[in-house]
């Protein structure tokens, strides 16, 4: 419900104002496609991967199609629909895994990470991205060949702010961009097709990118509270309501 929901809802607007559905799945629907994928794996994964030592032996093997990707696939292809859509979902597969990994129960160390290392871990995190999406771009090195190596980089970068901010209490900004952050993934695509059907073509680039965030950003917020946070709060019920009819078993 919280992920069909609202990519039902984006699909719906997609072809209401005549836009081709396959450009939407091409931007952002294939990784949604994938991660429903490792959500239905998950009950079977559960039972098999008992330990987070487990889950680790899982992350390295699920591994072996990235190293496969070099040799079946032209190394500066850029975006990961590019691999087709059956193996998209093994080659998305680690950066999952990290997640669930995340998930695990995370110690609090003698001494609290320092505001110095979480803002120098944030500066490299940056640099990384920067560098891989240039690489991309440039075609020298795709997407499909460095995200996995990136997301090694972002596993520990993300469990660094979760020790921190168990402490320390979150910048509220932070939190509302967190919470919104499916709707902006959803949106994110859509502003250029606005300014194609308003054919605004501006001749400077910074232009572009300016009127973009104009629109992207009340899109978002729109987005945010009429359609995911009411799937949030449905689902949330549906989940409460089975808790107690099993409490009543």
């Amino acid at each position: 419900m919280r992920i069909c929901g609202p990519i039902v809802t984006v699909t719906f607007i997609y072809l209401l104002i005549g836009i081709d559905v396959t450009v939407f799945h091409f931007i952002a629907g294939w990784s949604i496609i994938c991660e429903i994928c490792y959500y239905l794996f998950y009950p079977f994964l559960r039972r098999c991967l008992k330990t987070y030592h487990a889950w680790i032996w899982a992350f390295s093997l699920s591994l072996i199609p990235t190293l496969f990707s070099f040799i079946e696939y032209p190394i500066n292809l850029v975006n990961y629909p590019g691999v087709g859509p059956i193996y998209v979902i093994f080659l998305g597969f680690p950066c999952w895994i990290l997640g669930v990994l995340l998930c695990y129960k995370i110690e609090l160390n003698k001494s609290q990470p320092t505001y110095a290392l979480l803002l120098s871990f944030r500066v490299g995190i940056f640099i990384i991205a920067l560098a891989t999406h240039i690489l991309a771009l440039q075609e020298i090195i795709g997407h499909p060949f460095t995200l996995n190596i990136f997301a090694v980089f972002a596993f520990f970068w993300l469990k660094l702010e979760i020790l921190y901010y168990k402490s320390m209490k979150a910048i509220r900004f932070g939190e509302v961009l967190g919470k919104s952050s499916y709707s902006i993934y959803l949106m994110h695509g859509l502003p250029f097709h606005i300014l194609l059907m308003l054919e605004l073509n501006f001749t400077d680039k910074f232009y572009t990118f300016i009127a973009y965030w104009i629109l992207l950003i009340p899109l978002t917020a729109i987005f945010f509270f009429l359609v995911e946070r009411p799937f949030h709060k449905i689902a949330s019920r549906i989940k409460n309501t089975h808790a107690r009819m099993l409490a009543l078993k």
